[in-house]
């Protein structure tokens, strides 16, 4: 979460947000405080509406973190710009040996994802 870049936290976020993560759930105390801090007229933008929209991050006034209408009326017409159904999906086929650990030997994607490179 230490990151600068917004595309960055979300998939964090996301990651966070389907349980995809080792040991203890990751604080997103410190993300929620820099949202709160930070105008949604910034380069912050896309993470403040998108923790917003898919209520990754609980607020305790969503308007007044959102503070821009145009952000209401987006989420009021459900438009996202993270399609959580969007992502890649492979089906990776390991190997362990013994001196090197795990190697990925093959991977296979579903019908029409390779095509999204």
């Amino acid at each position: 979460m230490a990151s600068k870049d917004s595309i960055s936290k979300l998939l964090c976020l996301h990651l966070i947000d389907e349980t995809l993560y080792e040991g203890r759930k990751p604080s997103t105390n410190s993300l929620k405080a820099h949202i709160e801090n930070s105008s949604s007229f910034s380069e912050n933008w896309l993470l403040i509406y998108e923790s917003i929209a898919k209520e990754w991050i609980e607020f305790d006034d969503i308007h007044e973190t959102l503070d821009n209408e145009y952000f209401s009326m987006m989420l009021d017409y459900d438009i996202s710009f993270y399609d959580v159904d969007k992502q890649i999906r492979p089906k990776v086929s390991m190997e362990f040996d013994w001196l090197d650990g795990y190697k990925m030997t093959k991977v296979e994607y579903d019908e029409g994802e390779e095509e999204w490179y």
